[in-house]
């Protein structure tokens, strides 16, 4: 009797043993680093197709001598200088408050003229954007709307832009891009707000 209970506890024994086998394991699953492509396509800037390359020159970021007269380096046949913040082009005073200047040839005589972002008035100022042409020395653009909005030249990508705010106030509104238009130089509005990488000069 006591042979038939130790024979039925090791054949449950053993049984116990063949139910815990180790299930066998199937290989994983293949692995990939490539991340699946996301395509974002963005609205194509239209400054390369119809804006003027422009050539930067000076803003009052430059490091400079306010005390000094500033020569600066734009055309050979032209002397236009810096004295504090005043530009004059030939010894002539052309602007009293100047914050940027760049040269593009928006007339497209093979030379360049003289684009300006300057404020003008006393204690409520306002920005407003000049090119200056210097064969006939004189201004043949102006974008102003004083006590409405302020007006700054910008480059984005090489091209002279247009950022517009509210008067006296820092938030751009909208961006543009300076262009040779039918009738003449003229500004092409952004879609949207439009800054690139050199908002600043």
């Amino acid at each position: 009797m006591k042979q038939m209970i130790s024979l039925l506890l090791v054949i449950a024994f053993l049984f116990c043993f063949a139910g815990c086998e180790k299930p066998e394991q199937k290989p994983d699953a293949d692995v990939t680093d490539e991340t699946p492509t996301v395509t974002d396509p963005t609205q194509k800037d239209v400054a390369q197709d119809i804006g003027v390359e422009a050539k930067w020159i000076w803003d009052t970021n430059s490091k400079y001598d306010p005390n000094d007269v500033l020569v600066l380096d734009v055309l050979p046949e032209e002397e236009v200088t810096v004295e504090g913040v005043s530009v004059f082009v030939n010894g002539k005073l052309h602007s009293g408050a100047v914050q940027n200047l760049y040269t593009a040839d928006f007339t497209g005589d093979g030379y360049p003229e003289l684009c300006l972002t300057v404020s003008i008035g006393s204690g409520l100022l306002d920005w407003r954007i000049y090119i200056y042409d210097f064969k006939i020395d004189e201004n043949v653009f102006e974008l102003s709307d004083r006590g409405e909005y302020d007006y700054q030249l910008f480059l984005r990508n090489g091209i002279l832009c247009v950022k517009q705010s509210e008067w006296m106030k820092e938030e751009v509104l909208q961006t543009g891009v300076l262009t040779r238009g039918e009738s003449g130089i003229c500004v092409v509005w952004d879609n949207e707000i439009l800054l690139g990488e050199s908002a600043n000069k």
